[in-house]
């Protein structure tokens, strides 16, 4: 049984900083309905996970009790990019954590955003679904001491969960 509720609960009441809620339903069978349960019910900041690509998401995101959206850096050109982080930030008050899979979405980011306080790292190539730490340990050490970095997929033991943080993952 799927109870997007119980799971946050569950992750709440074992020290879970926030929350990452699927809202995407064609690929995820996610709800922005699980969303709005969720933050009626937890008292945990959330992200609204989700492909961003459209404005008219950030008001969904928005008007579901969002804290935070997700930007993948590689499904969206620059000028979206900037686009939809600015509105975000200035036009709905949400936290965006920009998702990148290479260096030349770190630099991009860093470039281009620079007041962006929270880099997720994703741990998964996206051409060949190969999944490996490596990616955030390489990465991590790009970026400044400022910023919150999220290490994304293939954590799965204690061994893993100390490598990251000893990056600097938080």
């Amino acid at each position: 049984d799927f109870d997007p509720l119980k799971i946050a609960q569950t992750y709440h009441e074992h020290g879970a900083a926030a929350l990452s809620v699927l809202t995407d339903r064609e690929f995820f069978q996610g709800s922005l309905d699980h969303l709005r349960a969720i933050r009626e019910k937890v008292p945990l900041s959330a992200l609204n996970k989700e492909f961003m690509v459209d404005e008219l998401q950030f008001y969904e995101a928005r008007a579901h009790l969002a804290d935070a959206v997700l930007l993948i850096v590689a499904a969206l050109d620059r000028v979206q990019l900037v686009d939809f982080y600015h509105l975000a930030r200035q036009e709905f008050g949400l936290d965006v954590l920009l998702e990148v899979h290479q260096e030349r979405e770190l630099d991009l980011v860093l470039e281009r955003l620079g007041e962006a306080r929270i880099i997720g790292i994703n741990n998964r190539d996206l051409t060949t679904f190969v999944t490996t730490l490596d990616v955030t340990l390489r990465l991590a050490k790009r970026i400044p001491g400022n910023k919150l970095i999220v290490s994304e997929s293939g954590i799965f033991t204690r061994n893993d969960v100390k490598r990251v943080a000893e990056a600097g993952v938080r």
